[in-house]
């Protein structure tokens, strides 16, 4: 819990302070992501999203979103490009996040599980469907997707 002075009268402000997170968007051949199922204990739901996780003490972001690429995915990179460092929540956590585009030159099934996780190979407008419908929903998650956009003219089309 971090507790900082409000200004002029005001009460203090209460956020949380965690580590460092990293998300990575998995981009496939053929303009195609990996995506993942999990439980999400908070939600008390399944929630489709990208890879992520936080970074651990005295490790750099990148090593961490490689590390967890394979943890989650069973993916390599062969290519990596960062998409910057956000800040997900300003009002109330005191942390970064670090985004990814790992580029995979391996395809996989279209859905397969690994180490808990349930993973599915999507299109691009099967993605932008998921998005519409409510199923992908995980705003810094949806983030790195309009950064990908935003510093990649014409990476999607």
């Amino acid at each position: 819990m971090v507790e900082r002075p409000g200004l002029k009268n005001e009460e203090p402000y209460h956020g949380l302070r965690q580590q460092p997170y990293v998300g990575i968007l998995p981009v496939l051949p053929g303009n195609q992501f990996v995506i993942l199922r999990q439980y999400r204990p908070l939600l008390q739901a399944h929630t489709w999203e990208f890879p992520a996780g936080t970074v651990d003490r005295g490790c750099r972001p990148l090593p961490a979103a490689r590390k967890e690429l394979w943890e989650e995915a069973g993916l390599k990179a062969s290519r990596w490009v960062r998409l910057g460092t956000f800040f997900p929540d300003t009002g109330r956590l005191a942390m970064v996040s670090h985004g990814y585009a790992a580029y995979c030159s391996r395809r996989g099934p279209r859905c397969w599980k690994h180490r808990g996780f349930q993973l599915r190979r999507v299109s691009w407008p099967e993605l932008k469907s998921l998005i519409r419908r409510g199923q992908f929903r995980h705003q810094l998650h949806l983030g790195l997707l309009a950064a990908l956009l935003v510093r990649q003219k014409d990476a999607l089309s």
